[in-house]
């Protein structure tokens, strides 16, 4: 709405104040008035994933994790831009590790194997042929990636990751409650 000084009072600009009238009936009519502000869920973001999966004695693959974590956004952008610039148009990693149900308590007070999950939401440039799907599971499979990650950390023989492309975000449910 625009004010204009008129007398020294002021007076509305009809012409604005019947835009704002607009604005106002929709959100009225409007059954959920946060939809333009709700957060989509990371996994409804993307169809095309990549799945760390970090395991190791659980004191130790708690440091590994964080390690991982720290490592993991650098590794990529060298990934992709290396290999897979042609067909990526850009990765997001979530922010968060993700823990299974077998990083218990009991785990921890056995030292048994422990597994925490780190998760790359990828958007393709294209997705037509199976170029980009075929390209990025072969440069998985090398393991590059996962070697520079497991060789940089300080005790690398108790530790193990590995990497694995997921596609369809239902998918995921494989490994751990994808509803994030």
């Amino acid at each position: 709405m625009v004010l204009e000084e008129a007398n020294g009072r002021g007076k509305c600009d009809e012409k604005h104040s019947q835009g704002d009238g607009d604005a106002r009936e929709k959100i009225r009519e409007t059954a959920d008035i946060n939809w333009p502000i709700r957060e989509q869920k990371f996994t409804e973001k993307y169809d095309h994933f990549i799945v760390f999966i970090c395991s190791g004695a659980s004191p130790t693959v708690d440091d590994f994790s964080a390690f991982v974590g720290d490592r993991l956004r650098h590794e990529l952008l060298e990934f992709v831009e290396n290999s897979l610039a042609q067909y990526i148009r850009f990765c997001h990693v979530f922010p968060k590790e993700i823990l299974t149900e077998n990083c218990t308590k009991q785990s921890e007070a056995e030292q048994t194997n422990c597994e925490k999950h780190w998760v790359v939401g990828i958007l393709p440039k294209t997705t037509n042929g199976g170029g980009f799907k075929s390209k990025l599971r072969a440069k998985l499979k090398k393991k590059n990636i996962c070697n520079k990650i497991l060789n940089d950390f300080k005790y690398p023989a108790l530790m193990k990751i590995h990497s694995e492309y997921v596609e369809g975000r239902e998918k995921l449910s494989q490994w751990f409650d994808a509803n994030f």
